[in-house]
């Protein structure tokens, strides 16, 4: 579909996104994201990386339209992010970028590059007025339409994002390019916005930078102190979400169960992919994240109890292949104190289902 056929004047893809008003008219607004994911498929598929690149801009062309229009719009009146016909327009242009760039892949970046500055910036706008609205009306606000759609256009930021990297292939360019200004613009808002307005998308879409540019290390290996790409930024991204959504999630089972999961999945992926990162770590800042994996074997929630085990013995692991000045540190000071808290969680009849006891 994507290659010039005998008697056609043109590739079939460039017909269908030369028609793409009249084929998606009277489509839904999922059936249209699923659309434009067919047709990224097919582009995806284009060996030239030039008709790769015009591809694209033709298939994003109406969506780009709508999004150039609500970003001038913002520029000049800010209060246009409040209106709902804005919001919903906002939240469907960015689903078809996360659909379309699903589908493409790592020849995604033109077109993720085209709106990246501006994405980013209207993920702070939509955070203000979230917890603007929060702090005036309560946690209530929370499940206003108006709120709902604002938090909408900030997962699906975090979700192209994190689309993005998944598929890239230039991981140097991630690391210098776009994850600066990301991190600048997710973490500061994380931490200071109120709970009731914290997306656990962030921490899965630290997590999956935290996998993509850290470093696999094999088991017991000696190349556990290999430096990965994120290494350094994984200190700036703990002091940012780690005690606060510590926070959140230690005061009792039961409360936002999502942020436990990812919080839970972030804290394997920085011992698996940036573990060098935990031996720069202060000692209390070592003994909170130490803290808060013994919580999570000890948590009622299989998934998070079974996460936290897995971590705890990969986090033995890696010490035990770790240079032997911080592996009997660290043996020393935690080791029995782990152990003790594991037999509490194998005595435990809460537990016991998880055992295998």
């Amino acid at each position: 579909m994507s290659v010039l056929q005998q008697d056609d004047h043109e590739p079939f893809i460039d017909e269908i996104i030369r028609n793409l008003d009249k084929i998606t008219n009277d489509l839904s607004p999922s059936q249209i994201h699923t659309f434009y994911e067919a047709c990224g498929l097919i582009v995806g598929h284009v060996p030239s990386s030039s008709s790769q690149a015009r591809m694209l801009a033709s298939l994003m062309a109406a969506p780009n339209s709508a999004w150039d229009s609500i970003v001038t719009q913002a520029r000049d009146d800010p209060g246009v992010l409040t209106r709902t016909d804005t919001i919903k327009m906002l939240g469907s242009v960015l689903k078809t970028n996360v659909a379309v760039c699903v589908s493409v892949g790592g020849g995604f970046l033109p077109q993720l590059s085209r709106i990246y500055l501006d994405m980013l910036a209207l993920y702070r706008s939509s955070s203000q007025l979230i917890s603007n609205t929060i702090a005036t009306e309560g946690p209530i606000a929370t499940r206003t339409p108006r709120v709902r759609g604002l938090r909408t256009i900030k997962k699906e930021v975090l979700k192209l994002v994190e689309a993005y990297i998944n598929h890239a292939d230039d991981l140097d360019q991630v690391n210098s390019a776009l994850i600066p200004p990301l991190l600048e613009a997710v973490l500061v808002d994380y931490n200071q916005n109120l709970p009731e307005a914290r997306d656990h998308e962030v921490l899965d879409t630290m997590t999956a930078i935290i996998r993509k540019l850290g470093v696999i290390y094999p088991p017991c290996s000696l190349l556990i102190l290999l430096q990965g790409r994120i290494t350094e930024q994984v200190s700036a991204i703990m002091s940012s979400v780690f005690a606060c959504t510590l926070d959140m999630i230690n005061k009792d089972m039961a409360e936002y169960p999502e942020h436990r999961v990812s919080f839970f999945k972030m804290i394997q992926a920085i011992n698996m992919n940036c573990f060098p990162a935990l031996l720069q770590l202060p000692a209390s800042d070592f003994s909170l994240f130490l803290d808060s994996i013994v919580w999570a074997f000890k948590h009622t929630m299989r998934d998070v109890a079974d996460t936290g085990l897995v971590v705890c013995l990969e986090l033995i692991n890696n010490f035990a292949a770790s240079d032997v000045e911080s592996s009997n540190t660290f043996f020393q000071q935690h080791y029995i104190r782990l152990l003790q808290d594991v037999f509490v969680v194998l005595t435990d009849t809460e537990h016991k289902a998880g055992t295998g006891l």
